[in-house]
């Protein structure tokens, strides 16, 4: 019997990371649904961080529908859904147009997170609307998409959910919340992580027996074409790792025969990427090279903390 074409779903897939995850998961075979809010190329995003200034300008990188032209000409279907996050109906209306062009859903990777006016500030400076911001468009808005997912993923027999964590979640920095480059996420994108980070272990031993797995893929520091052009001549990609190690990982782990043996866990992707020879050292910072064979590295493919920040 013929095998139906597999279906993701993919937040915040205009650019970075999501984006990343939906051209690897088509190159794996996958039709992608792709979420965000830039639809079209040159459309203005709230580029400050802080609640002291503003800058309204085009968001660097692209949009959705380059991403499905991307898509497209690797022989691939896509579609293109403008969501916010912050509301129900727009998440609905991606599920649902899914299932129309597609009828089923295998895979919903959970990559797209708020940031705004307050994300990097001090806490007191920080009005309460970021925190409220952040925890929904972060940790309440994947649960309510799960609600969504998860139920057709187990009338199909089985499917995958992968969630793009953070380390601001896990672990504190030394180093204070600033609009500078070289600051932290302030308290309320930690606050939120942390609470998105632990959806995948909570919730995979109660979907076990479905066969549906829930991973946290921790994806390192990429540099994301946001943080380009906010760093300017200070930033270097070599400092960074590469969105493609956490899409040919997310990819990877999607496609494994048994997808089940990294339910609950936490992947690093620079780490597992090398290990499993999904990227090419001299196109990408993979797990910053130059620290292999330092004392003190914890081999975090399964475990979810790799340094201090």
């Amino acid at each position: 019997m013929e095998h139906p074409t597999p279906v993701a779903i993919v937040t915040g897939a205009s650019r970075g990371i999501g984006k990343a995850c939906a051209i690897a998961l088509a190159e794996a075979g996958y039709d992608v649904a792709v979420a965000a809010r830039t639809l079209e190329p040159g459309e203005p995003q709230e580029m400050s961080e802080s609640v002291t200034d503003s800058d309204v300008r085009p968001v660097p990188g692209t949009s959705l529908a380059e991403t499905v032209e991307e898509i497209e000409a690797l022989g691939r279907r896509a579609i293109a859904v403008r969501v916010d996050l912050l509301e129900q109906a727009d998440m609905d209306a991606l599920v649902e147009r899914t299932l129309d062009e597609f009828g089923r859903i295998d895979v919903l990777v959970n990559n797209a997170r708020w940031v705004g006016r307050g994300f990097k500030d001090p806490f007191l400076i920080t009005p309460y609307e970021v925190f409220d911001l952040s925890l929904r468009v972060n940790a309440l808005a994947p649960l309510y998409l799960l609600t969504k997912v998860v139920p057709v993923m187990v009338e199909q027999g089985g499917g995958v959910v992968i969630h793009i964590s953070s380390r601001n979640g896990i672990v504190e920095s030394s180093r204070m919340p600033s609009s500078d480059w070289t600051g932290r996420p302030g308290l309320s994108y930690a606050v939120s992580k942390a609470a998105f980070n632990r959806i995948a272990p909570g919730l995979a031993k109660e979907i076990a027996d479905h066969n549906v797995a829930i991973v946290n893929l921790e994806p390192g520091d990429v540099g994301v074409e946001r943080k380009a052009v906010q760093r300017g001549d200070a930033f270097d990609p070599a400092n960074h790792d590469s969105a493609l190690a956490a899409g040919r990982s997310c990819a990877h782990i999607a496609s494994s025969p048994h997808p089940m043996y990294y339910s609950g866990l936490t992947v690093f992707a620079p780490e597992f990427a090398v290990e499993r020879g999904l990227i090419e050292l001299g196109d990408m910072a993979a797990g910053r090279p130059e620290r292999w064979g330092q004392p003190g590295r914890v081999m975090a493919t399964y475990s979810g903390l790799v340094e201090t920040i």
